[in-house]
């Protein structure tokens, strides 16, 4: 939690009744929902049945006219799903609509400099982004200025049954009147449970911004059900944290190779071109490997490399810890020094090499090619549905064929 300078004209009221929660998802050209966001809905709309009293959810697509103007709904909640975008200029916008491509679309954008202040506008209380990326300081910055009590974003990729799980916690706790830490710490702890049996570590990524100075965003009148509601929920808690100081011991007592032999078995690199255009589908692969039956923890180098180590050095670090790797080759820039660094290196690490159908393999690709880890041929792809499903048909048995081999 990034707890902000206590902001004095920020006024936080009591509240009664149901509160409206503005739930806006992002689709794709073509209708489809390969983010899930109706999925999502739906789900966290289920989860909030206990509280159907208290919280009341409305789904809008981002490509409406009127999505991002909670005004109209008097939203005390708003809610975006879909993926965060930065221009060139750094400047962050959430996608109204994805092509089938996985490109953004100069014309599909909703700057966050422009949602915030609607935001003030309709009174709203919490703004909770759960899309990727939607947690970096650049993007939750506009919504603070703007006076905001409250943000949360996620740091990162993060997938849709972590989102529903955290924001069911997060909301139960808000609308009976409990604190943004009771909440935020509440929902956090389960996250952690939640996902041990799933080798998930999201409870991380959820950031958590508060400038308010009152720590109850939605207090309500003590009345005997509420106050019962409170206590249910405030044991659950205590249970929770109990059983995650227990995990942490487990966890602190692991032996560093364990760690590291638990990683070599699960995670994959991705390398790609990290432009706007080309992240949409790294992230998108990543968030598809992550879901996969086989538990992959996968990784993509998009991050500064460490200050005592070259960016060969860094690269060839998490190769060697790795179960296969996953090169994107189209419109390439650093990945074709990345696998000159890791191809002759590693010849027990798999690479499968993935290119657009309209594009080129670099000129010195071929040579690479002749090392024994490196999957034959290529593997084209049309769009990124296309992609998505190769990756379970092509690229994953094609990549565990080869480490057999190997």
């Amino acid at each position: 939690m990034v707890r902000q300078r206590g902001d004095a004209n920020i006024a936080i009221e009591a509240i009664k009744g149901r509160q409206s929660l503005s739930f806006v998802g992002t689709m794709w050209e073509t209708g489809g929902d390969l983010w899930q966001v109706k999925k999502e809905f739906g789900l966290l709309r289920q989860a909030l049945k206990p509280i159907a009293d208290f919280i009341e959810p409305k789904f809008a697509t981002a490509t409406k006219a009127t999505a991002f103007e909670p005004e109209r709904q008097g939203a005390a909640i708003f809610h975006y799903s879909g993926h965060c975008y930065f221009d060139d200029d750094g400047r962050p916008y959430l996608a109204r609509e994805v092509p089938k491509s996985g490109g953004a679309g100069i014309k599909r954008k909703f700057y966050v400099e422009a949602l915030a202040p609607a935001l003030a506008a309709a009174g709203t209380r919490l703004a909770v982004m759960s899309a990727c990326n939607s947690g970096f300081w650049t993007v939750v910055k506009p919504l603070l200025d703007a006076g905001l009590p409250a943000v949360i974003g996620v740091n990162g990729v993060v997938l849709t049954d972590s989102v529903i799980e955290f924001c069911a916690k997060l909301y139960e706790s808000l609308a009976v009147g409990l604190t943004l830490d009771e909440a935020a710490g509440r929902a956090r702890l389960h996250i952690m449970e939640w996902g041990r049996s799933r080798d998930r570590f999201d409870w991380g990524l959820y950031m958590v911004y508060m400038p308010s100075r009152e720590p109850r965003l939605f207090q309500r009148a003590t009345t005997r059900a509420v106050a019962s509601r409170q206590k249910s929920i405030r044991q659950d808690h205590l249970l929770a944290a109990g059983e995650t100081q227990k995990l942490a011991r487990k966890l602190d007592g692991m032996d560093f190779g364990e760690i590291m032999s638990e990683l070599s078995r699960r995670r994959v690199l991705i390398l790609g071109r990290f432009s706007e255009r080309r992240l949409a589908v790294l992230e998108a692969i990543k968030a598809h490997l992550k879901a996969h039956p086989n538990k992959y923890i996968p990784e993509l180098f998009t991050f500064e490399k460490p200050e005592l180590a070259s960016l060969s050095e860094a690269i060839i670090g998490f190769a060697a810890l790795s179960r296969f790797i996953i090169a994107d080759l189209s419109e390439p820039r650093s990945v074709q020094a990345e696998l000159q660094a890791i191809v002759p290196n590693f010849q027990s690490v798999p690479v499968v090499p993935l290119i657009n159908r309209t594009g080129k393999e670099y000129p010195l690709f071929p040579s690479l090619q002749a090392y024994k880890n490196v999957v034959k041929p290529t593997v084209r792809y049309r769009d990124l549905e296309d992609l998505l499903e190769k990756i379970d048909l092509q690229v994953v048995p094609l990549a565990e064929k080869r480490r057999s081999r190997i």
